[in-house]
């Protein structure tokens, strides 16, 4: 296994990231706001509640966005009479299963945008964002900054649409900027496959050597695994949608295959 540490510098970067910065510090911007909802006092079900809500109306969640709900309960076996009695008790423990959820047709359709901002943890945030750092800058100089960010926005947009018409009678939301970073990284391997990327090699636990290994190498393992687990495990059960991220990858990587050919790289 490659767990990549840093890129090489193989292509001299002229300018600062600064839409990578923008887009890293507005996850991180979105997280902490996801946090101070989702406090609350010990062994009160509010914060959860609001959390969930926000997550819901927010992150793509497959049924919703297909069938355009604009009102609906995460427990899709709830009905109104029940919703109307837990609601009054803010300390019920039975809240969280009657949530209900109120959007509109503008936020719906935005979701596949929106989704990619919203992490559900720390460590998906951190792990997400790291990736994002060492592949990001090259790409953004390559693109251009608004090219760059148009392309994370589009590739970020198909891996969440795809995911929900793959799932589409899931009612999980899907949050994390996975689908973009991944679609980045195709990218980075449609452009700079030779690069080389400083890697922690692990192929048995006991065993970790640092190394220097070829993007394609290195991006093209990280596919591999994610189409293995797709294909042995639900990606709802285990919390993680590798089928986002094999469309974010394969959508960026083809995407940046037709620029390469349409648009040569300047001489720098």
């Amino acid at each position: 296994m490659f767990v990549p540490v840093h890129d090489n510098k193989n292509s001299k970067i002229s300018c600062k990231p600064i839409i990578t910065y923008w887009i890293i510090g507005f996850c991180f911007l979105i997280f902490t706001y996801q946090a101070i909802i989702g406090s609350a006092p010990e062994k009160s079900p509010i914060g959860i509640y609001k959390l969930a809500n926000f997550n819901n109306k927010y992150g793509l969640v497959p049924e919703v966005y297909i069938n355009g709900k604009t009102e609906y309960f995460i427990n899709r076996s709830i009905d109104e009479k029940e919703y109307n009695e837990s609601i009054k008790n803010e300390n019920d423990a039975k809240l969280l299963g009657f949530l209900k959820v109120k959007t509109n047709s503008i936020i719906i359709w935005l979701m596949p945008l929106l989704f990619c901002f919203l992490h559900g943890s720390l460590d998906h945030l951190l792990s997400n964002m790291w990736f994002f750092w060492i592949f990001s800058d090259n790409v953004e100089e390559r693109l251009g900054k608004i090219g760059y960010l148009i392309f994370y926005l589009v590739v970020g947009a198909i891996s969440g649409i795809g995911h929900a018409y793959l799932n589409p009678e899931s009612t999980v939301p899907l949050v994390g900027a996975s689908g973009a970073i991944s679609g980045i990284m195709g990218a980075y391997m449609a452009f700079f496959p030779k690069n080389l990327i400083t890697s922690f090699f692990c192929p048995i636990w006991f065993f970790i050597r640092r190394i220097d290994v070829p993007a394609f190498v290195v991006l093209g393992f990280y596919l591999l695994i994610n189409a293995l687990q797709a294909n042995n495990t639900n990606p709802l059960l285990g919390g993680v949608a590798f089928d986002c991220h094999i469309i974010g990858f394969l959508t960026g990587l083809t995407l940046a295959l037709i620029l390469k050919f349409l648009i040569p790289e300047r001489a720098k």
